[in-house]
């Protein structure tokens, strides 16, 4: 992938920080002291038709009167954070491989939840990122990935093994579930004081719903959740819980969106379903009776088989 750098470097002192750190990684070991800022340059690159825009600012002490960089932050424009720390020697490499650095950042800050031994594996990715050691990092994702980067003809030969409803059980048992579900829904209620109306009910057979993915990558996002198995519930009210625990979506007769990306999936019988009606509003809020992953079957969805392609490696062991 190219890049565009624009702008002046400034003078530096090379000897006082000399890494490529993601930022929370810097920040948690430690920064070298600076006074102020500068943004002094901006590197534009684009992948798979994405534009990224780092402004990179340089973190400077004053000589007499004059400004010296010791590090410089690279901050995401269009994400509105900081992903890096780039010594000014390191600068370069920064540049020349923006494409893997860029895609660290995305899976460190964008997908790490849960520390499964792939986020682990993740992490180690990252870190070797951060190192500047490209060639460790690139075996970490192994040799599709390696050929996902350098050849635009690439085609990962893997199956997609999609989540299946569960087979039928017994009566009791789906009679305890859905009760399980209902009182579930109304226990992990939030946002009372919204003008809304709310309704529960409990799954009797499989209904279809969609998705909207507002992040990027998107379908990285996706390829994430399709090897989850399911969607993964919201818990935080701040950040998509504000009407109580759950899965969020809308009906399936619902008009699909143009801004954004989305998938269609099946939600299986026993799961707890919630419709919110907000002032010129309107959707669901998904619980399976327990755990905190609702198993779903996929459906369509809105991605070109190459970001389909691109997402699996992104998140393949």
């Amino acid at each position: 992938m190219g890049y565009t750098l624009t702008g002046q470097p400034i003078s530096f002192d090379p000897n006082v920080y000399r890494r490529i750190e993601l930022y929370d990684v810097a920040v948690d070991q430690g920064l070298p002291a600076a006074l102020g800022y500068q943004t002094v340059m901006t590197l534009k690159s684009s992948w798979v038709g994405i534009e990224t825009v780092y402004n990179l600012n340089a973190m400077v002490r004053m000589e007499g009167n004059k400004p010296v960089c010791l590090y410089y932050v690279a901050y995401n424009v269009r994400l509105e954070r900081p992903e890096f720390c780039i010594g000014p020697l390191q600068l370069n490499d920064f540049c020349e491989n923006i494409t893997l650095y860029t895609l660290a950042a995305t899976n460190f800050f964008g997908v790490m939840g849960h520390k499964s031994k792939r986020d682990v594996k993740r992490m180690r990715m990252a870190q070797a990122a951060v190192r500047g050691d490209v060639v460790e990092m690139v075996k970490l994702y192994g040799q599709y990935w390696v050929a996902a980067l350098q050849d635009p003809e690439w085609w990962i030969s893997s199956t997609i093994t999609a989540a299946t409803i569960v087979p039928a059980k017994n009566y009791a048992t789906r009679v305890a579930e859905r009760e399980m579900a209902y009182q579930r829904a109304l226990r992990t209620r939030h946002a009372e004081q919204y003008q809304v109306t709310r309704s529960i009910r409990v799954l009797s057979r499989p209904e279809k719903f969609f998705h909207i993915i507002r992040n990027w990558p998107a379908f990285s996002i996706y390829a994430e959740i399709r090897r989850t198995g399911g969607l993964r519930l919201s818990t935080n009210p701040k950040t998509g819980a504000q009407y109580g625990v759950g899965a969020y979506a809308y009906g399936a007769q619902r008009p699909r969106p143009v801004d954004y990306d989305y998938f269609e999936f099946t939600a299986p019988p026993g799961t707890a379903v919630e419709l919110i009606e907000a002032p010129g509003e309107s959707f669901y809020r998904l619980l399976p009776p327990e755990g905190d992953v609702l198993k779903v079957k996929f459906d369509g969805h809105s991605f070109s088989p190459e970001e389909m392609r691109i997402g699996e490696a992104m998140v393949g062991d």
